[in-house]
C-alpha cells in the first residue's frame, strides 16, 4: 500500500528495507535488536567519516 505525499527518496527506502526484511526474516526481539543496533553502529561509523573528512580537507 502506497503513503500519500512521500518523496522519492523515502520510497526508495521503504522499498530496500521490505526487500531486506524479505531476504532476512527477523525471528525474534534478538533479531531486530541486533538489526538496529547495527544499523545505528552503521549512521554513527558513517556520521564520523563524514565529519573527519570535512576537517581534512
Amino acid at each position: 500500500m502506497g503513503r500519500r505525499n512521500e518523496s522519492p527518496e523515502k520510497k526508495r527506502s521503504r522499498k530496500l528495507i521490505g526487500e531486506f526484511l524479505k531476504e532476512n526474516p527477523l525471528t525474534g526481539f534478538n533479531d531486530i535488536n541486533e538489526l538496529v543496533k547495527e544499523l545505528i553502529s552503521q549512521v554513527i561509523e558513517t556520521g564520523l567519516e563524514s565529519e573527519l573528512d570535512e576537517n581534512l580537507c
